[in-house]
């Protein structure tokens, strides 16, 4: 999500653009932390499979 605000910023222009940095800058966003964000969405996707494997045998579907 990071990346994708930081990497989206050129297309919004007047004070958005600069209110928005600015709040992305008081939140601690920051593009180089890439690892962490491919970690996170893969947690997330390896947590989704297995709530919906305990929910295909949960209930008795295939």
């Amino acid at each position: 999500m990071e990346a994708f605000v930081i990497a989206n910023a050129e297309r919004y222009y007047g004070v958005w653009l600069i209110t928005r940095c600015g709040s992305l800058m008081k939140t601690g966003y920051n593009l180089h932390y890439w690892g962490l964000c491919l970690f996170i969405l893969m947690l997330i996707g390896l947590v989704s499979r297995v709530v919906a494997f305990f929910g295909m045998i949960t209930f008795k579907k295939k």
